[in-house]
C-alpha cells in the first residue's frame, strides 16, 4: 500500500473490459489516480468512445471488480477487499440500467395480495375484499370478479386466457376470460381439497400443472387444463363487468381431485416455485426450504433455515434460489451444490419482513423485493451493501411484487393500492 505522504500521487494500473461488443476499447492498461471513482470512470469512457456508434446516445456505466459494482472509490475498494495497488485491477464495465419510475397506481377497497401481468399486459389482481380484477396499464378497471367466499391470497396468468386464484375460504377457482362476448371471465373450475386458507400458487413451466400451498400444511398439485363442459352461458346483463357467480360456481365441477398431495411441512405453507417440470420447491412456517419429486412425492431434499420463510423464488438464468424471512434477510442457495445448506450470499432489507420476492426473467443479477417496512426495491446481486433502486415506496405493509413481464415492476400493499413501475429500456450483458 502506497505510504500516507504519497496517497495523493498514487496510482493503480487497470484494464477495462466489457462483454459488450459494441462498445469494447482499446486492451491496454491504464494508470489510474487511486480516488478515481465511477464518475471519473465514466468521462474517461465517454472519450474513448467518442467517434463510434455511441457518439449520438448519452451513456452510463457502472463498474465492477471481482464482481462486485464500485460505489465509492478504487482507493477504498482496494482497502475493503485487501488488494493489491501492485497488482493490476481488471475493471468490467456495462451499461447502466435506468432507474423504473412510476407510471400508474390503482386504487382498490382493500388490501392486495396477489398480483402478477400477462403477454397482453392485463393486470390480474388479488384482494382481501374476496374479489379478482383485471386492469388495463391505462389505470382502468376492466372486469372486478366476483366468486370466493373469503378473501382471496394469490392469483396468478396460467396463459393469456386463463388465470387461477386461490382463497381463505380453502378452494382455488380456474378462470377464463371470455374474448367473444367481452363479458367478465367464467368461473370453469373449482379445485377442492385443501383443508384451510389457500395462501400460494405456482404454474409449472410447462403450463400442464399448478401447485398450490396452503394453511393446512399441505401441497396440492392440480391439472391446469380448464373444463368447460359444465359452464352455463349467461351473463348478467345489468353489469357485465362485475357478475355474481354463485349460479356458475354451481354448474361447474364442485371437486376437481388433486393429482398428488405433498405432506412434510411442519407448519403453513408460505410460497413455492417450480424449478422444472417435475421438481417443485416449497417453503413455510417451520424454517423449511423443501424439494418435492413431483411424479414420486417424496421430499427429496431439505434444506433448514433458523427463521420463518415468507417467500421464495428460483431463476432459470443463474440458477439460484432466494428466500425473504422475517429477520428482514434474504438468502441465496446453489441447489446444484452437494452441500445444499450452505448459503451462497444474503442482502438485507432495511427494516421488515421480506414477503414477496422475484427474480428478473431478463436479468440474471437482478431481484425485486416488497416487504413489511412500505419499501420495494431492486436488487442487483453484486452490489451486496445496497438496492441499485428505491422504488415508490407504499404507505403500509408490501404483500406481493411481479417482474414477470421485463420493463414492469408492480407492487401491491396493504394501504389497498397498486404501483406500476416501469423503465424504457433494460440492457443485457450480452447485447451486440
Amino acid at each position: 500500500m502506497a505510504e500516507a505522504g504519497e496517497e495523493n500521487e498514487a496510482h493503480v494500473q487497470a484494464k477495462l473490459v466489457t462483454k459488450l461488443k459494441k462498445f469494447q476499447t482499446q486492451d491496454a492498461p491504464f494508470s489510474l489516480p487511486i480516488h478515481t471513482g465511477s464518475n471519473e470512470l465514466n468521462s474517461l469512457l465517454t472519450s474513448l468512445l467518442q467517434g463510434e456508434e455511441s457518439k449520438e446516445e448519452t451513456l452510463n456505466f457502472d463498474f465492477l471488480i471481482n464482481g462486485e459494482f464500485l460505489r465509492s472509490n478504487l482507493k477504498d475498494f482496494i482497502e475493503a477487499n485487501n488488494l493489491l495497488t501492485e497488482s493490476e485491477i481488471e475493471i468490467e464495465y456495462i451499461l447502466k440500467e435506468d432507474e423504473p419510475e412510476l407510471s400508474q397506481t390503482l386504487q382498490h377497497d382493500d388490501w392486495i395480495s396477489g398480483i402478477d401481468i400477462n403477454n397482453n399486459n392485463l393486470i390480474l389482481t388479488a384482494s382481501y375484499d374476496n374479489t379478482l380484477s383485471i386492469w388495463n396499464l391505462s389505470g382502468e378497471c376492466v372486469f372486478n370478479i366476483e366468486g370466493h367466499g373469503m378473501a382471496v391470497k394469490d392469483a396468478c396468468w396460467i396463459n393469456d386466457k386463463t388465470f387461477i386464484s386461490a382463497s381463505q375460504d380453502q378452494t382455488i377457482l380456474m378462470w377464463e376470460l371470455n374474448n367473444v362476448k367481452k363479458t367478465a371471465p367464467d368461473c370453469v373450475n373449482v379445485c377442492r381439497g385443501h383443508a384451510a386458507s389457500v395462501d400460494c400458487l405456482a404454474i409449472s413451466q410447462n403450463k400442464l400443472k399448478f401447485a398450490s400451498g396452503s394453511w393446512d400444511k399441505m401441497i396440492k398439485i392440480w391439472d391446469s387444463k380448464v373444463d368447460r363442459s359444465l359452464v352455463e352461458n349467461g351473463v348478467n346483463e345489468e353489469d357485465p363487468k362485475k357478475q355474481k357467480l354463485s349460479d356458475k360456481l354451481k354448474a361447474a365441477p364442485t371437486s376437481r381431485t388433486p393429482l398428488v398431495t405433498l405432506s412434510g411441512h411442519k407448519e403453513p405453507v408460505s410460497d413455492l416455485f417450480w424449478k422444472t417440470n417435475d421438481e417443485l420447491v416449497s417453503v413455510g412456517w417451520d424454517h423449511c426450504i423443501r424439494m418435492w419429486d413431483v411424479n414420486t412425492g417424496i421430499n427429496s431434499q431439505t434444506i433448514q433455515a433458523n427463521k420463518v420463510i415468507l417467500s421464495t423464488d428460483f431463476s432459470n438464468v443463474n440458477n439460484l434460489i432466494v428466500t425473504g424471512s422475517v429477520d428482514k434477510f434474504m438468502r441465496f442457495y446453489d441447489p446444484r451444490m452437494e452441500e445444499g445448506t450452505v448459503m451462497k450470499s444474503t442482502l438485507s432489507s432495511p427494516n421488515g419482513w421480506v414477503s414477496s420476492l422475484q427474480w428478473s426473467p431478463s436479468n440474471e443479477n437482478h431481484l425485486m423485493s416488497g416487504s413489511y417496512d412500505t419499501m420495494v426495491l431492486l436488487w442487483d446481486i453484486r452490489n451486496p451493501k445496497g438496492a441499485l433502486a428505491d422504488l415508490q415506496r407504499h404507505t403500509d405493509r408490501v404483500m406481493c411484487v411481479c417482474t414477470s413481464k421485463p420493463g414492469y415492476y408492480l407492487s401491491g400493499g396493504a394501504d389497498c393500492m397498486v404501483h406500476i413501475n416501469t423503465v424504457k429500456k433494460s440492457h443485457n450483458l450480452s447485447e451486440e
